[in-house]
């Protein structure tokens, strides 16, 4: 222990302990390690120095893993550590500096989307256990839902570092029939127990509820929403991100996963609900869909990209489900709000989810169904004649009255002018900044009002210049 408080402290001394071999005797001590010396103290004091060298020197991180196999190694030791299935607050703790190790080692090694081949000699064989060994440790009884929550952090941190191909270890094997029902239960979905990606996701919504509350600044509210028996270990934005970016690779990896996840995370909504703001309520849809608007672009761009991957990289269908205003920030970012998809876009999803034909029906056909339903029996719920969906907010609206219906022509321009001048004094204070899409799909700013509405009029008069040509030649024909 006092080896480990002065190592945090003096950079010198963790260069000596390197010197002197101490990484490979700490990882030859915890690779003999046997289930009854798991139950002393010092396994854990020396899980901890390893994990401070390994972190601290690039030279001996490398030299644990390529050199004396030490991902294997410790993945035995993982395997043996977690063989009970309630785990006491010492064995907990063990776990979590052994994965935490495991996490600096595997951190240099192929992630997701990587190729296999850039793994070492035999680590894909490694990595597929550890998978499952994670599967084990998610679905593991702790007697401290603090430890719980602590150790369920650190394995969905390790999972960002296992190989594309390695996700549905997270699966439990096939389900029979007779005990999958066609409506997915808590444990089975589409024949798959999907018991660990439930407590991924049950993470996920705590965490998106404390990052919501710590934008209020309220330490009364960041209580609140905390699980009873659980405290915050580091900042909201640091305990939401790895959560995000673990499902998103999840997500890209397995069909069912992702399947799941959309089932979860991006429900379709009833008539009252489609009614409402998708930013709206307490679900993990509403607290997603606000992280996508937060100031943060970190936690608001893996959000978006998890909202992405759920909906098949396809941009109409993640604007459904979330709005065109909230998913605005992250089509400017990744220069998609021009048509489609930019050449650089080079999101990789698992072979089988390509030509999922079942899954875009389900999402195209039978969900704009669902909303046409919806709207009318919102407008007979509301007594209005008819409702409309609004892309841009992500909800239904009543029709509303139009703003210049009994003005004059001169009226009208005179509001434009109007319009017009307040656009410039807000940009002229700094306020805004008026831009228009351009090629790349990235907003680009104008200088002048006037600039903004000549570059509208030249999109919108080419569209109708061409529609206008069409219907000529259409006529020509008849």
């Amino acid at each position: 222990m006092c080896l480990c408080n002065l190592g945090i402290q003096l950079d010198g001394l963790v260069q000596r302990l390197v010197d002197l071999r101490c990484p490979a005797a700490l990882l030859r001590r915890a690779a003999g390690l046997t289930a009854e010396s798991l139950e002393l103290d010092w396994p854990a004091f020396d899980l901890r120095l390893l994990f401070l060298l390994a972190a601290k020197c690039p030279a001996a991180r490398q030299d644990l893993r390529l050199h004396r196999r030490g991902v294997a190694q410790l993945t035995q030791l993982l395997q043996l550590a977690s063989e009970p299935r309630l785990l006491s607050d010492k064995r907990c703790d063990l776990l979590g500096d052994l994965v935490k190790v495991l996490y600096t080692l595997a951190a240099g090694t192929a992630g997701p989307g990587d190729k296999d081949d850039s793994l070492a000699e035999g680590e894909e064989t490694v990595f597929h256990q550890l998978a499952g060994l994670l599967r084990r440790l998610l679905l593991a009884d702790c007697t401290s839902p603090d430890r719980r929550d602590r150790l369920t952090q650190h394995c969905v941190s390790l999972l960002l570092c296992l190989p594309q191909d390695s996700f549905d270890r997270l699966l439990s094997e096939d389900v029979p029939a007779a005990a999958s029902s066609a409506a997915s239960t808590a444990s089975n979905f589409e024949g798959k127990g999907v018991e660990a990606i439930d407590v991924v996701l049950n993470l996920l919504d705590t965490r998106l509820a404390l990052f919501s509350a710590s934008c209020t600044a309220d330490p009364a509210a960041v209580a609140a929403v905390l699980p009873a028996g659980v405290s915050l270990t580091g900042g909201a934005l640091e305990n939401l991100v790895p959560v995000l970016s673990a499902l998103f690779e999840a997500c890209r990896s397995s069909r069912t996963i992702r399947r799941y996840c959309k089932h979860r995370l991006l429900p379709r909504r009833s008539s009252d609900q489609m009614a409402q703001l998708p930013e709206e309520g307490a679900s993990m849809r509403s607290r997603l869909c606000r992280t996508l608007t937060h100031p943060c672009t970190q936690a608001a761009d893996m959000a978006a990209s998890l909202v992405h991957a759920l909906c098949k990289a396809s941009i109409a269908r993640a604007v459904r489900h979330t709005g065109y205003g909230n998913f605005a920030g992250f089509l400017a970012r990744r220069g998609l709000l021009a048509a489609g998809p930019s050449a650089g876009d080079s999101t990789v999803y698992s072979s089988d989810s390509s030509g999922d034909g079942e899954d875009e029906d389900e999402d195209d056909g039978a969900g704009a169904a669902d909303q046409q339903g919806g709207a009318a029996d919102g407008g007979r719920a509301n007594g209005a004649a008819s409702w409309s969906y609004n892309p841009v907010t992500g909800r239904r609206e009543p029709p509303r009255p139009d703003p210049t219906a009994g003005m004059t022509e001169e009226q009208k321009e005179f509001e434009v002018h109007r319009i017009m001048q307040a656009i410039d004094r807000l940009q002229a204070t700094g306020v805004i900044s008026p831009a228009v899409i351009g090629e790349d799909g990235r907003p680009c700013p104008v200088s002048h009002p006037l600039e903004l509405m000549d570059r509208l009029a030249e999109q919108s008069g080419g569209k109708r210049r061409e529609g206008g040509g069409g219907e000529e030649s259409s006529d020509s024909d008849g």
